[in-house]
């Protein structure tokens, strides 16, 4: 009976932690991913934190659809996080293409507007290595006017966060993207030839619209030889 009551707490524990950097790693605030899967941020943060354990199986279900992994892998069952996926002979990820071309543009907001100039911010990661490496210029700018976003070609550059969740100014890490089969919001992505250090990670078009992670569109970039 001891040993069980260990096992429950350990597994209680996991549970919550994996929670917690599942929603770090997709950059979403602790009361944007509670309203998304219709609970309280107290009661998110309680699952976090382990003050509840006995977290209902479909709220597992939500959360592991919010962050784009498996109900398995948040119980600690799995050890492999992102949804299973094929990959080429480099075992470089496989972006899925589009079922048909959407209705409408699907552009959406960015923190840079369209009277702003470019701006030049350096890039905080490797996940475009070898081609663009951590500490090179990146110079962003909004849309152009009558400009749609190309999925899988256009470069977007997203504000960069410590791994306490607090933005770092004038840092940026570089993603592609793609729009889910919905279309209710966009997959970012790495081409980086080590996807499980760079996971793709899912963005609504309402979070896109009112948080405006993405700075802009990259423009250029200058490389630092130093």
């Amino acid at each position: 009976m001891f040993i069980n009551n260990i096992r429950r707490i350990l597994m209680a524990r996991q549970i919550g932690a994996r929670l917690k950097k599942l929603r770090e790693v997709s950059r979403l605030s602790l009361d944007y991913a509670a309203k998304s899967v219709g609970i309280s941020k107290q009661t998110l943060f309680k699952y976090e934190n382990d003050k509840i354990t006995n977290i209902p199986s479909d709220k597992i279900k939500d959360l592991a659809r919010l962050y784009q992994t498996s109900p398995a892998y948040i119980m600690g069952w799995e050890d492999d996080p992102s949804v299973k996926k094929e990959v080429d002979e480099n075992h470089a990820p496989t972006v899925p293409s589009l079922p048909e071309p959407p209705p409408n543009p699907l552009n959406f907001n960015t923190a840079l507007g369209a009277n702003d100039a470019a701006k030049a911010l350096t890039v905080a990661d490797e996940a475009f290595s070898p081609r663009i490496r951590k500490g090179d210029t990146a110079f962003v700018t909004s849309l152009y006017k009558d400009e749609n976003l190309i999925p899988n070609r256009s470069i977007l550059a997203i504000q960069a966060v410590d791994q306490n969740g607090v933005k770092t100014p004038d840092n940026i890490v570089l993603r592609f993207f793609y729009y889910t089969p919905d279309f209710k919001g966009i997959m970012i992505y790495a081409p980086s030839y080590v996807p499980e250090v760079f996971p793709p990670v899912f963005y609504p078009f309402e979070y896109l619209n009112s948080e405006t992670p993405v700075i802009g569109i990259v423009r250029s970039v200058s490389f630092n030889v130093f």
